[in-house]
């Protein structure tokens, strides 16, 4: 179970960095949107860096979406072993780690 939880605490860390990263780089592209839709005349189509940014800030939002979904899986699966394990501890009253806690 430790080298479970230590491998949790890793993946946790590694997909809130991505996403940290990944939310400050949508921020960063919808301020670029904002800039440049203040520059454009009115009625005049979006230059096609608007278009591509737009369509970046897409991707990302949906990567997000998808990590946080894989981060939510991974905190019900660790609640299980968790569980699991202090349930096994209940019964048997020993230290002793089964192959089903990892």
């Amino acid at each position: 179970l430790d080298h479970y939880l230590q491998y949790a605490a890793s993946y946790f860390q590694t997909e809130a960095k991505s996403i940290e990263f990944l939310r400050k780089r949508v921020s960063t592209m919808e301020d670029e949107i904002s800039k440049l839709a203040r520059e454009l005349e009115p009625e005049e189509p979006a230059p096609n860096d608007m278009t591509m940014l737009k369509s970046r800030i897409i991707e990302d939002n949906m990567a997000i979406n998808a990590l946080k979904e894989n981060v939510k899986q991974m905190r019900l699966d660790l609640i299980r072993k968790v569980v699991a394990y202090c349930e096994d501890q209940r019964l048997v009253g020993t230290e002793t780690l089964r192959p089903s806690h990892i």
